[in-house]
């Protein structure tokens, strides 16, 4: 995964970093900075990081997430 792509750790979809930032779609936690699809998993995330955080792919995005892989929809 290049920098320029990341995964939202809610909805497990891909994030266009640069995006993410000007929007303000971002988190620290312990740590680690983290990119959103949206302002509402940024949202989700900053209320329970911990349930997020588990089975966040490592190698590559998922694209079955909200906001653009029409997924469970998180927003």
């Amino acid at each position: 995964m290049t920098e320029a792509n990341m995964t939202c750790p809610v909805s497990k979809s891909s994030v266009d970093v640069a995006s993410a930032i000007n929007s303000g779609d971002t988190s620290e936690y312990k740590g680690k900075v983290f990119y959103f699809c949206c302002s509402g998993c940024k949202t989700k995330f900053d209320e329970a990081p911990e349930q997020y955080l588990v089975d966040l792919p490592e190698d590559k995005p998922s694209h079955s997430g909200c906001c653009g892989g029409g997924g469970g929809g998180c927003c």
